[in-house]
């Protein structure tokens, strides 16, 4: 069997370059790239010709799961594994219906991420244990009727989600930036998207688009 090509892409480029010396340490896996937003990540694909590429969920504020979406509409053989942070089941969920074939945390084992990184190259699947059986009850659930606000919200990536329950605890940017480990700049990023996407002007607008939200039942993480 030929080795893979792998293409990277994570806006850190330190953890975009250990984690492709890794995988590239594989004998049967080569990295043919690392690249840092959606645009680099479009244009690397189709240039590079990956057979899997390999992406965090949030890309310095671009939404790595549309990145994926994207990609397999464009090539369906194309194979993608869906790394984050933050394993939650509605984000494992929206990454299978992006056509992602894994996803894992990327804390995950060189063993694990490897493994994930072969069984999405011969068109099988991997999904955490503890987060499977609610990522099949949701992909199974009829799907019900979202409030305005709950549609709003769904724009959101995680990491701007992240930043938007902070807002609505009342914290300011430099706040935000100590929670959430990244810095006052990337935290105004955020909020600028943040507003964009929920369609309004201030950040208190965005509260209380939050707020209405979670009065619905729409709030969910």
């Amino acid at each position: 069997m030929s080795e893979l090509r792998i293409l990277v892409v994570d806006d850190h480029r330190v953890f975009a370059g250990a984690l492709a010396t890794v995988i590239d340490a594989q004998p049967d896996i080569t990295v043919v790239g690392t690249c840092d937003s959606v645009e680099a990540a479009e244009r690397d694909t189709t240039a590079l010709d990956p057979d899997v590429v390999v992406l965090d969920v949030d890309l310095g504020g671009e939404d790595g799961i549309e990145l994926a979406r994207r990609l397999r509409e464009r090539d369906p053989l194309l194979r993608v594994v869906v790394l984050t942070g933050h394993q939650r089941v509605p984000v494992a969920s929206a990454a299978v219906r992006a056509g992602a074939s894994a996803f894992l945390a990327k804390d995950a084992s060189v063993e694990e991420l490897t493994a994930a990184i072969r069984g999405a190259a011969r068109g099988e699947s991997w999904i955490p244990p503890d987060l499977l059986t609610g990522v099949l009850q949701e992909l199974q659930a009829p799907a019900a009727p979202r409030s305005p606000e709950a549609e709003l919200l769904g724009r959101l990536t995680d990491r701007e989600r992240d930043v938007l329950d902070c807002m609505v605890e009342g914290m300011d940017r430099a706040t935000t930036a100590r929670r959430l480990f990244m810095s006052v700049n990337t935290v105004r990023t955020h909020t600028r998207k943040i507003l964009s996407k929920l369609e309004v002007h201030s950040s208190l607008e965005a509260v209380a688009v939050a707020l209405r939200a979670k009065a619905s039942g729409g709030y969910a993480r």
